[in-house]
């Protein structure tokens, strides 16, 4: 582990990253929808900003309003693990993106939303992704549909996954 955190610390040191906020109107392919006010992606995919209102009938605050993320795509968070020389090893990975804690973190081997991995940002393929669609010649460990964070996302689901 002291190896690894050598390695995470060195590489958050040397990484170069800048983020800056910018007006709504300045986003690229982003827009506000006239029909819903809502924001979205000029092609359709990717997530929606919505607003909600939520009522309950638990907590201390049983109304309020607030913008969620809908993504209505699976995403899939995967982890490749093979015994090598007797012990069992994770493939992971380091990644940067603007909504981590810290920017920088260790992450699944795949990680992406089905807009990511069928490319629609037009960008770079997925690595690793052949594993999690095509599995056959692999041994699923662990396979299931988990929903991500309540709170800031409407109905989100990953398809988490480990396979040998």
């Amino acid at each position: 582990m002291n190896d690894i955190q050598l390695w995470f610390d060195d590489l958050k040191k040397s990484s170069k990253y800048a983020i800056s906020e910018i007006p709504f109107e300045s986003m690229d392919q982003w827009y506000f929808d006239a029909s819903d006010t809502n924001l979205r992606h000029q092609e359709g995919k990717f997530y929606s900003i919505e607003g909600i209102r939520v009522m309950t009938n638990y907590g201390v605050t049983q109304e309020w309003e607030q913008p969620i993320i809908n993504q209505p795509e699976i995403g899939i968070l995967g982890i490749l693990t093979k015994v090598l020389d007797g012990e069992r090893k994770y493939l992971m990975q380091a990644k940067m993106e603007p909504g981590n804690i810290n920017i920088l973190q260790l992450s699944p081997t795949v990680q992406a939303t089905e807009s990511n991995y069928k490319r629609a940002h037009g960008g770079k393929g997925t690595v690793y992704l052949e594993y999690f669609l095509n599995q056959s010649g692999s041994v699923v460990l662990f396979d299931q549909l988990q929903t991500e964070q309540g709170g800031r996302f409407y109905r989100k689901r990953n398809r988490n996954k480990a396979l040998i």
